[in-house]
């Protein structure tokens, strides 16, 4: 299965372009998957929500067109995640844990789509694909991509996770200057998580780090300038890529260590 995150943000509409062919001509797999599915979570199992067929090499674009999952509150967004599938086979109504079928893909790169968002006309795009994430996991994020007033800027942490049972976890953007915590806050799995950061007293010069002991998930800056003429949509990668020339997963290790336990 190939899969692809559809959500929401604040007021921003959600978008994914799908495209039914290889991202290489080298490695000899097929390309025939012929059924796009968007499933949800809900009642603790995953729904189909809808599904259409697909020829091969077409694309396909899928948009969310309502909010009406959203929750806000204290600053913070909680909306439910879609996802698209990209299979061979006709999807089922509903399934106690999310289907993950290994079938032979191309590998480099990876299969992935166009996930944006768009307000006022305007969008924002990045290239990417979701996996389901381990439900042991943990998130430290150093979040770089703040932009001074007057843009908006906002912290978006997506979850996929296997199974629908809903669960939360704390989220707390720490401070690197003081090593105080700026702010905490619940986040939830299969979820997109937005915080409002225009409503924290982040400091121009204090990178945030933002911290989550028992969730992981990908950590989006999302910016946008104060008419949303302008937008800028990033995701941040885990702290050891940041090392050369050393094991950066010790290093991972032991800076987690230090953030997670404050």
């Amino acid at each position: 299965m190939l899969t692809f995150p559809l959500f929401n943000a604040f007021g921003f509409k959600g978008s994914c372009h799908i495209h039914n062919f290889s991202p290489n001509n080298w490695e000899k797999v097929g390309a025939n998957y012929s059924y796009v599915s968007i499933l949800k979570s809900n009642n603790n199992l995953w729904i189909l929500e809808r599904y259409e067929e697909i020829k091969r090499k077409d694309s396909i674009q899928i948009k969310i067109d309502s909010d009406s999952n959203n929750n806000y509150q204290n600053g913070v967004s909680h909306s439910a995640l879609k996802i698209a599938m990209l299979s061979k086979e006709k999807p089922k109504s509903s399934y106690d844990l999310f289907p993950t079928r290994i079938e032979k893909t191309t590998q480099w790169p990876e299969w992935r789509s166009t996930i944006g968002l768009s307000k006022n006309g305007i969008s924002t795009y990045y290239q990417g694909e979701i996996s389901p994430f381990p439900p042991h996991g943990n998130l430290l994020s150093i979040h770089p991509f703040i932009q001074s007033y007057p843009n908006k800027n906002y912290f978006i942490f997506v979850n996929f996770e296997k199974s629908p049972v809903p669960r939360s976890s704390k989220l707390k953007i720490i401070s690197s200057l003081t090593k105080k915590t700026i702010y905490d806050c619940q986040v939830y799995n299969n979820c997109c998580n937005v915080v409002d950061l225009n409503l924290l007293a982040i400091k121009q010069k204090d990178l945030p780090m933002f911290c989550c002991q028992t969730m992981t998930g990908i950590p989006f800056g999302l910016t946008s300038s104060n008419n949303c003429g302008q937008l800028s949509f990033e995701h941040t990668h885990p702290p050891g890529s940041i090392i050369l020339g050393a094991n950066r997963f010790k290093f991972q290790k032991r800076l987690k260590n230090k953030w997670l336990t404050l």
